[in-house]
């Protein structure tokens, strides 16, 4: 859970930051970087918590991370 608000906060701070190109490459390596491991520790556990929970947050980051 540690991990995926960590991911969630990188991700808002380059929109928040003023930041060049490459520095928000490397945001967003890192974001899916981060999302990757996020999603193998919480695929342990399985969906838990109400829907929208942390599985759904891993969706709606990798889509947003797509779509970039």
């Amino acid at each position: 859970m540690h991990l995926l608000e960590l991911t969630k906060s990188l991700w808002n701070a380059q929109f928040s930051a003023d930041m060049t190109d490459v520095e928000r490459k490397v945001i967003e390596e890192r974001v899916g970087t981060f999302l990757s491991m996020t999603s193998q520790v919480l695929t342990i556990y399985g969906v838990e918590g109400d829907e929208g929970g942390p599985m759904s947050e891993i969706e709606v980051l990798r889509g947003l991370l797509s779509n970039k």
